[in-house]
C-alpha cells in the first residue's frame, strides 16, 4: 500500500479494464506518493524482475504516464477540473506531444474555459495541421466565444479533411447550446507508447 509504482501498475490494469473508479483511487494514491524529486520511478523491488523482460539498464520513468492516465481517468468520470490539472502536469514534462495537448484542450473546453481551450487547440494544430478532431473542437470553442466566422472556417475545414466521418457533419442551426462534442473517449486521440521513458537520475 506504500509503493507508488505498484499502485500505478494496479491502477493501469484497472484503467485498461475501464474500471475508472478503482483506477482513479490507485492513480491518485500513486500521485500522492511521489517523492520530492517529483518523479515516479519503478520501485527497485519490482524492477529486478521487470528488467529481465524489458532488457533495459535503468528503471523507467513513469511520471508522464501517471499524470496522463490520471487525467484521462478523471475526464472519463467527468471530473474535468481535476483532469485539467493532471494534463497540465504532464504538459510540463512533454510540452510538444499533440495528444496530450489535445486532452488538455478538451478538458479546458469541458470546464467552459474556451480561450484556454483555443490556445491548446492552436498548439495541437501547429503540430498536426490536418487534425480534424482538433479543428472541429476549436470551431466549437470559437462558437462559444461568439467568434462565428472563425468557428465556421474550422468546422468546414474539419469536414473537408474527413468527409466520410458523420460526427463532423454538424447542423449549425442546432449548435446554439452545444459547447462540447465527444468524438472519442479520453485517451483515444492517439497511441501514447512514448509516455514511459528511461529514468535519468538528477545530474545524469
Amino acid at each position: 500500500p506504500d509503493c507508488p509504482s505498484l499502485l500505478y501498475h494496479r491502477g493501469m490494469a484497472c484503467y485498461a479494464m475501464m474500471n475508472d473508479e478503482l483506477a482513479l483511487e490507485d492513480l491518485e494514491a500513486a500521485a500522492a506518493g511521489i517523492d520530492t524529486s517529483g518523479r515516479l520511478v519503478t520501485d527497485p523491488r519490482l524492477w529486478e524482475g521487470a528488467k529481465l523482460m524489458s532488457n533495459a539498464k535503468t528503471p523507467p520513468d513513469l511520471t508522464a504516464s501517471l499524470w496522463y492516465h490520471l487525467g484521462c481517468t478523471r475526464a472519463r468520470l467527468n471530473q474535468f477540473e481535476g483532469a485539467s490539472k493532471a494534463f497540465e502536469s504532464v504538459v510540463k514534462l512533454l510540452p510538444s506531444h499533440p495528444a496530450i495537448l489535445h486532452e488538455l484542450a478538451k478538458s479546458y473546453q469541458a470546464c467552459g474555459q474556451y480561450e484556454r481551450a483555443v490556445q491548446q487547440f492552436d498548439a495541437v494544430l501547429r503540430l498536426q495541421p490536418h487534425n480534424a478532431h482538433a479543428l472541429l473542437r476549436r470551431g466549437l470553442a470559437y462558437k462559444s466565444l461568439k467568434r462565428y466566422d472563425a468557428a465556421a472556417r474550422d468546422m468546414e475545414a474539419a469536414r473537408r479533411i474527413d468527409p466520410e466521418n458523420p460526427a463532423l457533419r454538424l447542423d449549425y442551426t442546432k449548435l446554439s447550446d452545444v459547447h462540447v462534442i465527444e468524438l472519442c473517449k479520453p485517451g483515444q486521440e492517439a497511441v501514447l507508447e512514448d509516455l514511459v521513458t528511461p529514468y535519468k537520475p538528477p545530474g545524469a
